[in-house]
């Protein structure tokens, strides 16, 4: 390579650079209170966030059952769901007590989120791209307009934006070790690397974990030298492995209580993936123009294409014959494009553990990678030839006929979004996500065959910030709600009349749960706001419908809760709680008492006791799935650190 990665020191003030752009990046998301959904899911994660902080923060060390969800009645959402976002966030609790707030929580962990990938992306560009390069296309990383319009912006998707923190720490682990280190301390430093953010990334978001782990595998084989490939594999693999095992505390209870909730839903109705391909032919302008959020993402997926084609052409130009490295991220980039097309349809339709990934449009994340991949690469080699961007931007700008051409485009683009959408403030996706893609289509082939340079190499690295700026464009879309709604607040010292709004306030009053994670026992009709409502208001905590005698509550928690019983006859109690498997009464001793089973009209806990004066205690009690889980996670944590401390001992021995 023209380059040494990891000999040269950082640029100064690199550390606070990636700080101060992610805080600026993640400011739209501090324009509002999370009382409505500004972006797709943040009434469920506003709300998992303020009751996972608090249930804690009373010492329960993992949260599964949310007393709160659902009216109160309880849900068993991180039973499925991954905890370690949620950890993050509880750091922030403070926030909450504070303001009285929960968003502000949930936006300062997004933000801590945002900030942490650009010194993860940076860690890992670092193994292969110069200091200034790496730093550049860290922050391209938090800029991208999948991991910041799509996922910050317009879902608000908390966890997935986590996962954006793991990915790279994961490849810079996977990456060959120096060709003189020994190979079997070097296999083991592999494996024990890997598994670290492996183990994180499981615990932050499956689906990301199942569409990327083809990658450190694929660059397990990809870059090592013939004599070293199998060994680096196998050492990759096994951190892989490892990693997973440490999660088991929570993949064992979420793979092994699935059938308990509603989790197929994820690839059925409205989320089955045939519904969610991109650059569909199959679509009609109408639902494009509907449909805002995957129109734009098609925008970015054009984009990424386009900013692919331009690294080829000028990394070819560069050098004739690219590296393994650059070959691998072309071909990554564009089959994550690939996938997300109805041309992969027969591979979603025969291959069944891809369909849990749910929208096609999910290997943005992949997308994403390789895009700053690809930019770390082209920076490095455009400074290993001493091309500043000083240097660039006023060769630029002293050409007339990079002048002309610049202003000549700029100006087509302007009279487009003009055109189509009447004026200068509204951005509908469709047209401008065309126009700006047909720009950055031609700029990457002129730019990246050194036109209108007349074939001078230096300049043509212009084409990447050109085609850059583009990706960052491509996420005003998304912010512009954001930035709306904070100003008709200011403007009117309130909010409009919104139904729809309401409607979701509403849902918020008894935070219930998305379709994926609701109880297989309770009707699917009874799961709305009003319904849930209704029972909080009517029921009390303790219903006798059955038998003569008193039962009352004196405890409760999440998962365990006392009652006093004086009953002259055996009695059936009806509990304002749904039933989940697990549930059950017992004695001081332990022993189970009576009967305990879902009723059958609302799917809440009914149960049988036994006549007498006693305190019963009802449980939710760890199942042979968690005890499981727990297990496998404490030996592959023993079974690492054993590793650690051999690896370590070896070291000193050596020196």
């Amino acid at each position: 390579m023209p380059y040494a990665p990891g000999k040269q020191s950082a640029p100064p003030g690199s550390a606070f650079a990636i700080v101060l752009l992610g805080i600026a990046f993640s400011i739209p998301v501090w324009l509002h209170t999370g009382e409505v959904a500004l972006g797709a899911d943040v009434q469920h994660h506003v709300l998992w966030s303020e009751n996972f902080a608090r249930q804690l923060l009373s010492g329960e060390l993992y949260p599964r059952w949310l007393e709160p969800e659902n009216g109160g009645l309880g849900s068993p959402t991180f039973f499925f769901y991954p905890p370690l976002p949620f950890y993050a966030s509880t750091l922030w609790y403070p926030l909450t007590l504070i303001t009285g707030i929960p968003w502000f929580a949930v936006a300062a962990a997004a933000t801590t989120a945002m900030v942490a990938s650009g010194f993860s992306a940076y860690a890992w560009l670092r193994s292969f791209a110069t200091p200034r390069a790496s730093l550049v296309a860290a922050i391209f990383y938090m800029a991208t307009p999948y991991h910041l319009g799509a996922d910050l912006y317009a879902r608000f998707s908390y966890a997935e934006l986590w996962s954006f923190v793991w990915i790279p720490l994961v490849l810079r682990a996977s990456r060959p070790v120096q060709a003189g280190a020994s190979s079997f301390p070097a296999a083991i430093r592999t494996c024990l690397g890997v598994a670290i953010p492996y183990a994180l990334l499981a615990t932050t978001h499956l689906p990301t974990l199942l569409l990327f782990s083809a990658v450190p595998a694929l660059q397990a084989v990809v870059l090592p030298s013939p004599q070293r490939r199998l060994g680096h594999v196998l050492s990759v693999l096994s951190g892989m492995v490892l990693g997973f095992a440490m999660a088991a505390v929570y993949v064992v209870p979420a793979w092994s209580d699935r059938a308990f909730a509603s989790i197929d839903e994820v690839a059925t109705g409205w989320a089955f993936y045939d519904h969610h391909f991109l650059v569909d032919a199959t679509g009609n302008l109408v639902d494009a123009a509907i449909n805002w959020f995957e129109r734009g993402l098609d925008l970015w997926i054009c984009l990424v294409l386009a900013f692919t084609i331009h690294a080829a052409l000028f990394l070819w130009r560069q050098e004739r014959k690219p590296d393994r490295e650059t070959w691998f991220w072309i071909l990554v980039a564009l089959g994550s494009v690939l996938i997300t097309t109805r041309i992969t349809e027969p591979a979603w339709r025969y291959l069944p553990l891809i369909k849990t990934v749910q929208f096609p449009w999910r290997f943005g994340t992949v997308s994403t990678l390789a895009v700053t991949a690809l930019a770390a690469l082209v920076l490095a080699r455009a400074q290993a030839r001493g091309t500043g961007v000083r240097v660039l931007v006023l060769e630029y700008v002293e050409s007339w006929k990079s002048a002309t051409f610049l202003a000549l485009s700029l100006l087509g683009f302007s009279w487009v979004v003009f055109e189509y959408t009447g004026n200068w403030y509204r951005y509908p996706i469709p047209w401008f996500g065309a126009s700006i893609a047909a720009l950055a289509l031609v700029y990457c082939t002129v730019y990246g065959l050194g036109l209108p340079f007349a074939g001078s190499e230096r300049r043509a690295v212009l084409g990447t910030w050109l085609i850059g700026g583009f990706l960052v464009l491509a996420n005003i879309p998304p912010v512009i709600p954001h930035v709306a709604w904070h100003l008709e607040t200011l403007r009117k010292h309130g909010h409009p009349p919104d139904a729809k709004r309401d409607e979701r306030r509403a849902q918020v009053a008894v935070s219930w749960d998305p379709p994926e994670y609701r109880i297989h026992t309770v009707p699917r009709e009874n799961y709305n706001h009003s319904h849930m409502s209704g029972l909080r208001d009517s029921l009390q905590p303790v219903t006798l419908t059955a038998g003569s005698g008193k039962v009352s509550l004196v405890d409760h928690s999440a998962r365990r809760s006392t009652f006093d019983v004086d009953a002259a006859t055996p009695v059936t109690i009806l509990l304002r709680r749904y039933f989940y498997p697990g549930t059950a009464f017992v004695n001081s001793s332990g022993q189970p008492l009576g009967k305990v089973m879902p009723s059958a009209d609302e799917g809440l806990v009914l149960a049988e006791l036994p006549a007498g004066t006693y305190r019963a205690e009802l449980v939710l009690a760890r199942g042979a799935n968690e005890k499981l889980g727990l297990w496998v996670s404490c030996f592959a944590v023993g079974l690492w650190i054993a590793l650690a401390l051999h690896v370590r001992t070896r070291r000193r021995a050596s020196n």
